[in-house]
């Protein structure tokens, strides 16, 4: 059963992400003044994003809960949701101390 919908969520964010607001998402995320002079809505888009991701984490979160048959009372302190945003931060930093070394390196001759 949470296959099913992780499933169904994963093809759900693919066809989001392959349609024409997955472009406009795309066109904000490069460049937000480019994307508001085109005429994009963006404080719009920003925030139906924003919506969508909301009903995905709590999809996922019913899930979890779902999976473990109980909500423990650890899992509703803020030390986990600390951690998570810390792991995100902290592998950004990562790969942003490996750009240098993965960047095209121009062959001057």
């Amino acid at each position: 059963m949470i296959l099913f919908f992780v499933v169904i969520a994963i093809c759900l964010i693919s066809r989001i992400l392959s349609s024409p607001l997955g472009a406009v998402m795309e066109v904000i995320r490069e460049n937000e003044k480019r994307a508001a002079a085109c005429g994009f809505d963006v404080a719009r888009t920003k925030l139906l994003v924003f919506v969508l991701s909301a009903a995905i984490c709590g999809l996922a979160g019913s899930l979890h809960a779902l999976h473990l048959s109980i909500v423990p009372i650890d899992s509703l302190h803020y030390l986990p949701s600390g951690q998570a945003v810390m792991m995100s931060i902290l592998w950004v930093a990562w790969a942003l101390s490996l750009a240098p070394l993965l960047a095209p390196r121009s062959c001057s001759i």
